[in-house]
């Protein structure tokens, strides 16, 4: 079911809206989709990896982003008053305008997310003002298990100590990530680019790596059978 399903479906009570019970989108394709200005309050998107969505000015007001990866997403003026972005990685997303206020925000990692004065962060919370910063690693790492990121830029990823069995990381770009301790069993790393990539401890056993770059990778410790 796609996303358009369920804005059609029961959740709907006009256009561009959803009814105030939590909207489970987990399991839809949100890649490149134009949510601008909707109403996903309370909406259920943890644990999804999203690209180049725009979500300008859409109310995400106690929406549950746990753990997600998120890259190129635009929140330009949206609302996440409340949101629960704890071990969230949102690289290279527009925050310009954003109200963050009382939103969750623990271990997350903002790296070249970009933010203005007009963007609201909870009390005491304040984004390093280095483009490269990486915020705390979410505690046992992101759940990415069975994940399909065939052909994405995940360069310089924050991915310590994440749940990566049997995902599809074929074509991959991870040049220079974390993937400290991570869990690689059964993944799939065919012509994968981890030139770089910091793999001590990680699990590799019954990886696919045929023809992946592992040019300059740490693999101390790591499990490779």
């Amino acid at each position: 079911m796609s996303w358009r399903d369920i804005l059609r479906g029961p959740f709907k009570t006009k256009p561009g809206r959803i009814e105030k019970r939590r909207a489970d989108l987990r399991w839809t394709n949100l890649n490149g989709a134009d949510l601008r200005g909707f109403d996903l309050e309370r909406a259920n998107l943890s644990g999804m990896v999203i690209r180049g969505a725009d979500l300008g000015v859409a109310n995400l007001r106690g929406a549950n982003l746990n753990g997600v990866m998120m890259l190129e997403v635009n929140f330009n003026g949206a609302n996440l008053n409340e949101a629960d972005l704890s071990g969230a990685s949102l690289l290279e997303v527009d925050l310009r305008g954003a109200n963050l206020t009382d939103a969750n925000l623990r271990a997350i990692d903002l790296r070249r997310a970009r933010y203005d004065s007009a963007t609201l962060w909870p009390i005491g919370f304040e984004p390093e003002e280095d483009d490269d910063s990486v915020f705390r690693p979410p505690p046992g790492g992101a759940n990415l298990s069975g994940a399909n990121l065939s052909g994405m830029v995940l360069r310089e990823a924050n991915l310590e100590g994440a749940n990566l069995i049997r995902a599809n990381l074929s074509r991959v770009d991870l040049s220079g990530a974390n993937l400290i301790r991570a869990n690689l069993f059964g993944a799939n790393l065919a012509d994968a680019n981890l030139s770089g990539a910091d793999l001590r401890g990680a699990n590799l056993s019954g990886a696919n790596l045929i023809r992946a770059n592992l040019s300059g990778t740490n693999l101390k410790g790591a499990l490779l059978l």
